[in-house]
Formats: C-alpha cells, sequence, structure tokens
C-alpha cells in the first residue's frame, strides 16, 4: 500500500518550501509543505528531517511548480539519509539550495534528525534544521521541527529561527490520517500562533487525496495515482499558494486497485544451492539462495492476486530433503488457492525431481534427461587400512547406536547401526515413492518400477507419464495460455519485492538464528580440508544476545541444521537459550536437515520443536576418545619418549591406547555427560529418565519417527515455525518483520576472522553425508 502522508504531503514542494524558507511571504505553517506529524522519507528532508529513520528502502521525488519557470527540486532519500537540490523564483530574484540531511532512531518510535543546507539567493548562505519524530503506535505521532537555527543572512536580512510543531492521528486505519501544526516565528508575537489543518486519505490502493486549511484563508487540495513503485500527482493551491506536479518513485511494491488479477505468471529461479544462511564470498557474490527467502517469494506469489501461478526453473539445484520438502509444501499451499505451478527441467536427478514433480504442468527441455536412480547409502570403512597402518581408535561410547566411530573401529556395519539406517532409509524411500506418486497421479508399485528403470530421455520421460511437456523455454508461456483464458500470461519476477509499508511504528520482530554447522568452542568458520561448515558457540551466542537484546524482537526461531560436537559448546549455547526464554522471548526450534546429539541438546529448550518429517534428529548419546599412532610411528621409525609427573599426565597421547584405568575415567566422565543429556530431555519432553534413555542409546530418527517418540512436536519447516513464533509472540497486530541473524556482515567478518580447524573426523562425517539421503549424525565429533 502506497504511503498517503509520503504521497500528498509532498505534493508542491518545489513552491512552498521556498516560500517557508525565504519568508515571502512568511508563512512557516502553510502551503504544501506538510505537517511536522505526518512527514517522512523525501518530503522530511524538507519538513521534519527527523522522518527520514522513518522508512526502509530508497525513494526519488521530483517536483515542479508553476509559479516560476524555473521552479522544481529533486530529492533522493533512503535508510535515513537524504540528499535534494531545489530551485526557483522570487521577487528578489533567483534561488537555489542544496541540502543533505540524517535521521536516526534514539529508541523504537523516536527519531531524531538533522538538515544542513546551502544555497544562493543574491549572496551565499548555509543554514542548519533539526526535528524530532515520535510515534508511539500507528494511530498517533507528534512532531516538531526547528529551521534556520544559524540565522543565515538572506538577501541581505538575517533569517529569524522558526518552529513548528504537529499531531498526527490515525483513527484506527493507515488510510485515513488527521494533523494539525502550530507554527512561530521568533519575534512575533504569540498571538500570531496560529493553527493549520491536514487531512490525507487513501480510499482504495493507488488513489491518494489531500486537503489542507489555515485560519488564515490558504488552502489546498491534491489528487495523485500510484503504481508498483511510484506515482504521479498534481496540487492546486488556493489564495496565495501556486499549482504544483510531482513524481515520486521508490523501491517498495504497491499493489494499485485498478492492477489486473491473476494475469501474471511469476518467475522463480531455484537452480543452484538453496542453502539457510546466505553468506558473501571475499571476492563478492553470495553462496546461493536462502531458503527462508525462496519460501516468501511462492507466499508473496500466493498472496498477491495479480499473479495466477508461478514457472520454477531446476537444473543443478542442491538443497537438503528439508529444504526440498519446505518447497514443496509452499508450492501446495499455492496451488490451494487455485494458482497453478510450472516447473521446467533441464535435466534433474532424484531430489530435483522430488521437488518438480509438485506441479500442475513438468516440462523438459528437449534434450533433458531424467535421473531417478531412488536413495542410496555409502558407508565407508577404515578399519583394515588403519590396522595396516598400525593405527588404532580407542573410543568408549554410550549407546549401542553411537555409530560415529563405527567406521574407524569396526570392519563392517553392526547390527544396530545397519538397523537404524535400513529404517531411515526405508522412511525416506516411502516418502519419495508416495510424494511422486501422489503428483503424477501414478500407483506407488508403478513408481518403483520406474525408480528401478532409473534413467529417462525426455521422449521416454514423458510416455512414462513423469513429465507433460517437452518444450524449450519461449514455448513455455504458450502452453500456459490455457490458465490465462487462452492469452499468453505477463511475465513477472518477485525476486525481493519488498511491501510498502504505510504504518507508523517499525513492526516486531521474529528473529530466525540459524545454527548451522558441527558446534565448537569459539567462533564459527569452515573446515579448511572439507570444507564442513564449524558452528562457533560464541558466535552463536552472540546472535542470541542480539536478539535477545532488541527489544523489537517478540519472538525466536532456532534453525538448527547441525550434527552435534563438544559438548561444552552445546551446553554454552543452551545456557543461552535459557537466558533468552527467562527474558520472556517465546523459543521456537525448526530442524533442518540434521538436528541430531548436539544438535537436540541445543533444541531441548524450546517451547516447540518442528521438524521435517525427514529431518534426521535424536542420537542422544555420548561418545569420547582418541586415535593411536604408535603402531604407524614405529613403522616410520619414529620413536618418542615420555617424561611425566603424574600417573595419568600423558593419557591424551596419540602414541599408545588407553590403559584400563584411563578407559574407566573416561567412562566414568561419558556417563556423567549422558545423564546430563536424559535429564535436560526429560525435563524438555516431559518424559522419565527411563523413557528417554530407551529412545536414546545413540539412535536416529527421522522427524516423522521422533514426533511419535515425543521428540518434536509438530511436523513442518521454517515457515511451520515462524507461524508458531506468530502465535506464541502475541503480536499486538499482523504485522510482522521477520529478520535472520547472523547477518552477512557479520558472516563476512567471521570468515575474516576465524579459525580454521583441521582435523580427520570432520572429513570422514562429510564423505558420509554426502550420501543421497545425508545420514549419519555427529559421526566423527566428540559428543
Amino acid at each position: 500500500m502506497i504511503s498517503v502522508a509520503r504521497g500528498l504531503t509532498g505534493l508542491g514542494l518545489s513552491l512552498v518550501i521556498p516560500l517557508t524558507a525565504w519568508g515571502v511571504p512568511v508563512r512557516p505553517i502553510t502551503g504544501l509543505a506538510g505537517s511536522v506529524a505526518l512527514a517522512d522519507e523525501a518530503q522530511a528532508l524538507l519538513v521534519n528531517p527527523a522522518g527520514l529513520a522513518f522508512r526502509n528502502g530508497w525513494q526519488g521525488l521530483f517536483s515542479k511548480g508553476w509559479q516560476g519557470a524555473g521552479d522544481g527540486s529533486l530529492l533522493v532519500t533512503g535508510n535515513g539519509l537524504g540528499v535534494g537540490y531545489e530551485q526557483g523564483s522570487l521577487p528578489t530574484g533567483d534561488w537555489q539550495r542544496g541540502s543533505l540531511g540524517l535521521g536516526v532512531s534514539l529508541l523504537p518510535g523516536l527519531s531524531l534528525g538533522l538538515a544542513g543546507r546551502a544555497g544562493q539567493s543574491g549572496a551565499g548562505f548555509t543554514s542548519l534544521d533539526a526535528g524530532l519524530l515520535w510515534r508511539p503506535s500507528d494511530y498517533f505521532s507528534l512532531g516538531a521541527s526547528a529551521r534556520d537555527l544559524t540565522n543565515p543572512r538572506i538577501d541581505g536580512a538575517v533569517r529569524p529561527r522558526t518552529y513548528q510543531a504537529g499531531i498526527g492521528i490515525r483513527p484506527g486505519t493507515d488510510r485515513l490520517s488527521f494533523a494539525v501544526d502550530l507554527g512561530w516565528r521568533e519575534g512575533d508575537p504569540f498571538t500570531q500562533l496560529l493553527p493549520r489543518f491536514e487531512v490525507v486519505a487513501q480510499p482504495c490502493g493507488g488513489i491518494n487525496l489531500r486537503g489542507a486549511v489555515d485560519l488564515q484563508g490558504s488552502a489546498e487540495v491534491g489528487l495523485s495515482l500510484g503504481w508498483t513503485h511510484g506515482e504521479v500527482g498534481h496540487s492546486q493551491g488556493l489564495n496565495n499558494t501556486s499549482p504544483a506536479t510531482f513524481a515520486a518513485f521508490h523501491t517498495g511494491f504497491v499493489k494499485p486497485f485498478w492492477a489486473g488479477d491473476r494475469t501474471r505468471l511469476a518467475e522463480l529461479d531455484l537452480r543452484g544451492p538453496i542453502v539457510s544462511q546466505v553468506s558473501q564470498g571475499l571476492l563478492g557474490g553470495s553462496s546461493g539462495q536462502s531458503l527462508y527467502r525462496v519460501l516468501e517469494e511462492i507466499k508473496t506469489a500466493k498472496e498477491s492476486p495479480e499473479i495466477g501461478g508461478v514457472i520454477i526453473r531446476l537444473g543443478g539445484t542442491s538443497a537438503s530433503w528439508a529444504a526440498l520438502d519446505e518447497i514443496r509444501q509452499a508450492l501446495a499451499e499455492l496451488q490451494g488457492t487455485g494458482k497453478k505451478v510450472i516447473t521446467y527441467i533441464y535435466g534433474v536427478n532424484t531430489p530435483e525431481y522430488y521437488l518438480a514433480c509438485q506441479a500442475d504442468r513438468v516440462v523438459i527441455h528437449p534434450l533433458g534427461d531424467l535421473s531417478i536412480r531412488g536413495l542410496s547409502m555409502q558407508i565407508t570403512h577404515y578399519k583394515g587400512l588403519l590396522d595396516k597402518l598400525g593405527v588404532s581408535a580407542d573410543f568408549v561410547k554410550i549407546g549401542e547406536y553411537k555409530s560415529a566411530v563405527e567406521p574407524m573401529t569396526l570392519e563392517s556395519m553392526s547390527t544396530a547401526n545397519r538397523r537404524q539406517m535400513e529404517a531411515i532409509l526405508d522412511d525416506q524411500f516411502e516418502r519419495l515413492v508416495k510424494a511422486i506418486a501422489t503428483s503424477r497421479k501414478l500407483e506407488p508399485a508403478k513408481v518403483k518400477a520406474l525408480i528401478d528403470h532409473a534413467q529417462f530421455t525426455a521422449k521416454e520421460a514423458k510416455e512414462a507419464g513423469l513429465i507433460d511437456v517437452i518444450a524449450y523455454e519461449d514455448e513455455v508461456i504458450k502452453a500456459a495460455s490455457s490458465w490465462f483464458g487462452g492469452k499468453e500470461p505477463t511475465m513477472t519476477r518477485i525476486g525481493n519485492r519488498e511491501t510498502y509499508r504505510t504504518a507508523w511504528q517499525d513492526p516486531d520482530r521474529i528473529a530466525i538464528i540459524n545454527a548451522d554447522g558441527a558446534l565448537t568452542e569459539g567462533r564459527s568458520g569452515r573446515n579448511l580440508l572439507s570444507g564442513e561448515a564449524v558452528l562457533g558457540a560464541d558466535t552463536l551466542v552472540k546472535s542470541i544476545r542480539l536478539a535477545a537484546n532488541d527489544m523489537r524482537v517478540r519472538a525466536v526461531v532456532l534453525r538448527i541444521d547441525s550434527p552435534g560436537g563438544s559438548v561444552v559448546a552445546s551446553d554454552i549455547v543452551w545456557r543461552e537459550l535459557i537466558k533468552l526464554k527467562e527474558a520472556g522471548k517465546p523459543l521456537i526450534i525448526s530442524m533442518g536437515e540434521v538436528a541430531a546429539s548436539g544438535g537436540y541438546w541445543i533444541a531441548t529448550p524450546a517451547d516447540r520443536i518442528v521438524a521435517d518429517p525427514g529431518t534426521l534428529t535424536g542420537s542422544i548419546g555420548v561418545f569420547a576418545g582418541k586415535m593411536s599412532f604408535g603402531g604407524l610411528y614405529q613403522k616410520l621409525g619414529i620413536h618418542q619418549e615420555v617424561l611425566k609427573r603424574g600417573e595419568k599426565a600423558d593419557s591424551e597421547t596419540d602414541m599408545r591406547p588407553f590403559t584400563e584405568a584411563e578407559r574407566a575415567v573416561m567412562k566414568t566422565s561419558i556417563e556423567s555427560t549422558y545423564a546430563v543429556f536424559l535429564d535436560r530431555v526429560a525435563a524438555a519432553r516431559g518424559l522419565t529418565r527411563d523413557e528417554v534413555d530407551s529412545r536414546g542409546r545413540g539412535r536416529v530418527y527421522t522427524g516423522a519417527q521422533a514426533k511419535q517418540l515425543k521428540l518434536v512436536d509438530e511436523l513442518g519447516g521454517l515457515s511451520k515455525a515462524v507461524e508458531l513464533a506468530r502465535v506464541m509472540g502475541r503480536f499486538p497486530t499482523h504485522r510482522v518483520e521477520v529478520v535472520q541473524y547472523p547477518d552477512s556482515e557479520a558472516i563476512m567478518a567471521t570468515l575474516l576472522d576465524n579459525e580454521i580447524s583441521i582435523s580427520l573426523q570432520p572429513m570422514l562425517y562429510e564423505r558420509l553425508k554426502r550420501t543421497q539421503v545425508m545420514v549419519l549424525m555427529p559421526e566423527g565429533l566428540l559428543f
């Protein structure tokens, strides 16, 4: 919705601001400058610079007055800054001036602004204006400004200071605003303190009306028409004010009332990585698209009346199964409104087709191919190699399912590990088959037979019923014309569309905090050899504290995509989340691809846990140990001697395995940690310790299995978690802003100043994780 206060109070700025600035006639509260309580964005630079702090994005405003041939102004503002240029004619000669303004937020709803001006009217001059703006609610605003604080000399006369104060009221809607202003010029008697009244209204999207009058007989009316990113308008002044025309442009998106319904097809390009948190590279570029941004674009398409469907490009798409599930769900909700989905594929694999088939029409490039080979796990065991090298893995664990160290301690899978991996694979495969069967209206047995066939050309895929149309991309739109009355739809890109905000108060926030990577003490980074994300407790705690201390944040969603890691790091994060809840902010956990072991530990403080059906979670168990390279050293001719004080001083040496005494101490330690883990989960989930132990023992579950075992509360994705946060945060209005921590600047700072960790175990984990179902939990990390 376009800003009524912005649009119409800006009409005719080029004419009126000279009058208020130069005092010819001296009437600081009349004309088209607008109320100091209503002004924000571009007109705020000239009326009340504090209003510069009350809008996001950028705006340009050009106005042309008709008092003189050269009257006009150009203003550009955004993110608290403003710059402007004005020129015009007066009886004493031509004038011009430039302005530079800054508005800063002091507290939520309260801002301060300054504007410096330099110009020429006969001789050069400089001046300074200041302003305050307080908007404690969406329906009440107080503004004040002081102009010409430096008493500039203009045309040989000292310009006195002028002051203006105003009250703005919105009677329950941002479509109607009233304002009353009082103005006073230094040196005048207070009897000349006269009121000025202003009203702005938006009867429907894209039409704005404005009127203003004072008790000295000056009046004006104005009309503007808006479109998606701007508006044009005209104002007619009565008595001593003159007409003016203006045009404004802004980055926010507005839906005019005359825009056609469901006449557009939105483009959504999902080629490349889809990640929880987008990070910027050192040389520019990004790591991919944000999952939340993709979900928001689909939601925007669902809620926009002019959009009748979306066309999605797939090919080289990289995303976790949890992310694919969330996107499928968002598309299903869009289809539930009667809108259509087309997927255009150039050649896809199993996960990509899992997403592509959630469409009303699947189109493939004539030379594209389709590969649906099913799901597999490849678990590599290194014990034979380690034995030949003279290296032994010496670990103590709790839980027969805690299989992280098996690749180094066993030559093949244990019975328990095989059982849990088979269960996970079965669950994932059945969901894959069901999704394809439902979307393509095929029998599950038929789908399994097609998966066994594995590879299809475009023609074979169509004959099998896996796709609908073989076409080049430019032919896709014609194929969709039947949905639009036989006419080709207009293509549109949603991109990073931000709806233009008209509310006076900034919306309350839901903070999404990304916990992505293996947990460790210190700062976040990335393993130099494996490329695996390392989630530093210090970095994550900093983000949690930012959300806790932000007065606008009313609820927090912690998005966990972590296989676990250090128990100390996990507990540091756990404690900070407890403090967040003590601050009165609801905590919702959203589990991504994997949230297990330490990843599940940090989920326990949650008010609600939301997991995708395919999330890998649980792994409630502990292990610890070391690698012993003594045999390898001997083969290499390396001899080491140890001098020590204390019986167990060299227990961590990599020359030998643990002694029985050392092993007993370690077992006691991990049993203590496991007991704490059981107690944390039991208290959080309303279970007994024995019940948690029966679900624990290091066993990994899918999200669907975990829900049955009461380890998670609900099945769903990030959007579901955000909606729960919206409800539990008790937001006073429907308006809410979702922000993500850490932001790109914080990520870049971490990359430039991190501690790179190199170890064998994370590399082994990363190798195991790259299977199609991407399973094994904290395998390879100390948890």
